[in-house]
């Protein structure tokens, strides 16, 4: 059974009363939260040892081998990733929008309650900083398919040292030539997964949320907020 729903971010009420008549501010992703009906295995294995469960069939539109490109680098897929591992940004959001649950993810998700209905209660591995650094050793450890990367000021760094683990798709801050828009990572995210129906529905929502918005709130033409 699935079901499709728009989550607001924490801040919806925030959107709706300081968003404009042409802002493409991303207070909004539509998730789309899909369950894969009982499979008779047993309930208390890992989310890291189930992780073909925790991925939605793919659409038949990609093919590997697949190349995709990001700000940091190129992400070469021999298949389609099953095991898929997000640290930074909202690499872990995007991932629960297409329906996609982590083996593991950094510690933003969970704290985050609001995306407890959207699978990261599955998330079975919580990745802690080490030293304040992106923990490279842990995300080896657990042998991931793919990772999903956003960081900071060592961006690059740290990008190379992902990469030489796994395929990795990579994104420096949002203030810099590095950064990329949410809507372009999960464009990214659902090429990478054979997910592109669900990415564009997803970004249809969000338009759908915002163009609302815009409709009830006239008074915001010519406007401009930020987040």
């Amino acid at each position: 059974m699935c079901r499709r729903m728009t989550l607001l971010f924490h801040l919806s009420r925030i959107a709706r009363t300081a968003l404009t008549a042409g802002t493409t501010l991303a207070l909004s992703i539509g998730l789309a939260a899909c369950s894969s009906g009982d499979s008779g295995g047993d309930s208390s294995a890992s989310a890291t040892d189930s992780a073909s469960t925790l991925m939605p069939a793919g659409e038949g539109a990609s093919s590997y081998p697949a190349s995709v490109e990001t700000p940091l680098g190129t992400a070469e897929l021999t298949e389609r990733p099953e095991k898929i591992v997000t640290y930074g940004g909202v690499t872990t959001e995007l991932a629960l929008s297409l329906g996609i649950t982590p083996p593991a993810a950094n510690d933003w998700s969970s704290t985050r309650s609001f995306l407890a209905d959207y699978g990261a209660e599955q998330i079975g591995t919580i990745l802690e900083p080490t030293d304040g650094q992106v923990p490279v050793e842990a995300i080896a450890a657990l042998d991931p398919d793919l990772i999903i990367y956003s960081g900071g000021q060592d961006a690059d760094k740290t990008y190379t040292q992902l990469a030489a683990i796994a395929p990795t798709m990579g994104y420096g801050a949002a203030s810099t030539d590095k950064g990329r828009p949410w809507s372009d990572q999960l464009a990214d995210l659902g090429t990478a997964t054979d997910l592109q129906d669900a990415a564009d529905t997803v970004q249809q929502d969000r338009d759908d949320v915002l163009a609302t918005v815009r409709e009830e709130h006239p008074e915001y033409t010519g406007h401009t907020a930020t987040f």
